[in-house]
């Protein structure tokens, strides 16, 4: 298991890296809205909002393969994904979205060491 996760990570660091690149100022805009718009949704509206945010960041990269294989995993973990904003208590549901921001940020800054560092502490609370 661990070692699928470590590729998943090293994926969306991937996909980050490539999202810097390849959004505009408006991709950017929206994906930093969609963050912090998680602040004030129930844990439903959240989990929608995630799989939103996710979704734009894959189109983002602009990279076909990268895009077909996290559609795929994204597919493939939605309901523990689900089950994971349904079950989180406030005070990790507030890392969640904060690390969402964090995401947005770190990719429209295009720096590479905090977009795997915004990636990774979001793995971390998610399989806490």
């Amino acid at each position: 298991r661990w070692r699928w996760q470590r590729r998943l990570i090293f994926r969306h660091c991937r996909m980050g890296r490539y999202a810097a690149k390849n959004m505009g100022k408006q991709d950017f805009a929206e994906l930093k809205a969609l963050a912090e718009s998680m602040q004030n949704a129930d844990q439903q509206r959240s989990y929608e909002i995630d799989r939103e945010f996710h979704q734009k960041l894959i189109l983002g990269s602009g990279n076909r393969f990268m895009i077909t294989i996290m559609q795929v995993f994204s597919e493939i973990y939605k309901e523990s994904i689900r089950k994971g904003w349904e079950n989180a208590d406030a005070e990790k549901f507030e890392k969640m979205w904060k690390l969402h921001v964090e995401i947005a940020e770190a990719i429209e800054t295009g720096d590479q060491r905090k977009i795997d560092a915004a990636v990774q502490a979001h793995y971390d609370i998610i399989h806490k």
